[in-house]
């Protein structure tokens, strides 16, 4: 466990060099400093709150100028610090600009090509300011050493995934934006529900299952060319768990008549419901990466089952989705992690 300080005071460095590249006047608060984390989770937060910090200063907080004729500071308050909330840790990047545009974000996705109008029109505010996380989402039309490029909190939210954690952005008209990072104080082993589909096992994050269900051939139907199930009055999308990580479609229960089991996955507000054959059981995990030398392995993200020595590969939510392209996949990738949960369990030939 080590110092949270030692990510945080190089951002001073980084607030001169972007506020005076931007022409922006600037003022950095950090605190949380004291706080301790595994040196792991620590070494992972460096670029992204460099993404977010970057971020704050040149989407985030308006010119000198236009403070000035807001009635506010001519130097803009950007504020970083950490929270300890019980096992995890809450990172906080907050500024006191003009605060997200919600219109403009829908506006840039249409454009873009990730949503239609249509789609685009019926989110939310709130889940209109969650499209800033879609890879390659940047409202900037001109590429500069600081925006524009496409790469910077698609990359935040992949990190907060990989570690266990989650990212939310909040904001206020005329006052500011916050994102929040939540993440727990150390990596430690995770308990997984292991499911079948076929001949493959998979693991799922026991507390991202709301519940394990068997559903009837009347319970699942199409809406608007989406395959949906009817549960508790709502309507909540279907999947074949085996096509969600990627491997190839299998034979459904339903598809001859018969009760379907299902997980219920949540995420956050999501509720995602995916085709299983059967539970096989919990296990704890612990995720690995794969290592340089398996890094053009596509679609796979490698995890370690210490209770049993069996290696297991995970499906990256982010390179599926991209490598798919349908409308599904598109809904998908704005329900965060969800295939990124799933592992496919397979026995060692022998232990490296």
């Amino acid at each position: 466990m080590v110092p949270a300080s030692q990510v945080l005071e190089p951002l001073r460095r980084t607030v001169r060099e972007t506020s005076a590249r931007l022409d922006k006047q600037v003022t950095l608060e950090l605190s949380g400093g004291e706080v301790r984390l595994d040196r792991r989770i620590l070494d992972a937060l460096k670029d992204p709150l460099l993404h977010l910090v970057r971020n704050a200063i040149d989407h985030g907080l308006e010119s000198t100028e236009e403070r000035r004729a807001a009635g506010k500071p001519e130097a803009g308050r950007l504020t970083v610090r950490l929270e300890p909330r019980g096992s995890r840790i809450a990172v906080v990047v907050e500024d006191d600009g003009s605060g997200l545009s919600p219109s403009r974000v829908r506006a840039t996705a249409v454009r873009r090509g990730l949503l239609s109008a249509d789609e685009a029109e019926k989110l939310s505010d709130a889940q209109a300011a969650r499209l800033v996380f879609q890879p390659g989402f940047s409202t900037r039309e001109q590429v500069s050493a600081t925006s524009g490029r496409g790469v910077g909190l698609d990359v935040v939210q992949a990190t907060a995934q990989r570690l266990q954690g989650s990212v939310d952005v909040a904001f206020t008209a005329g006052r500011g934006t916050r994102f929040t990072v939540d993440l727990p104080l150390t990596l430690a082993a995770a308990l997984g529900l292991l499911v079948r589909t076929g001949t493959t096992v998979s693991a799922i994050p026991s507390d991202s299952v709301n519940r394990i269900l068997r559903l009837n051939p009347d319970d699942v139907g199409t809406v608007a060319g989406r395959v949906v199930a009817r549960l508790d009055g709502e309507q909540l999308t279907f999947l074949p768990l085996a096509e969600a990580i990627g491997l190839p479609r299998l034979p459904l229960a339903l598809d001859s008549g018969n009760v379907q089991a299902a997980a219920l996955l949540t995420v956050g507000e999501d509720k995602v419901l995916f085709a299983i054959d059967e539970v096989v059981g919990q296990q704890e995990i612990v995720v690995r990466s794969l290592g340089r030398h398996l890094k053009g392995v596509r679609h796979r993200r490698a995890r370690r089952c210490w209770t049993t020595a069996a290696w297991c590969q995970c499906s990256t939510r982010r390179s599926w989705c991209a490598r798919r392209g349908q409308r599904r996949a598109r809904w998908l990738a704005r329900r965060r992690g969800l295939a990124s949960s799933c592992v496919t369990t397979r026995s060692p030939r022998a232990s490296p």
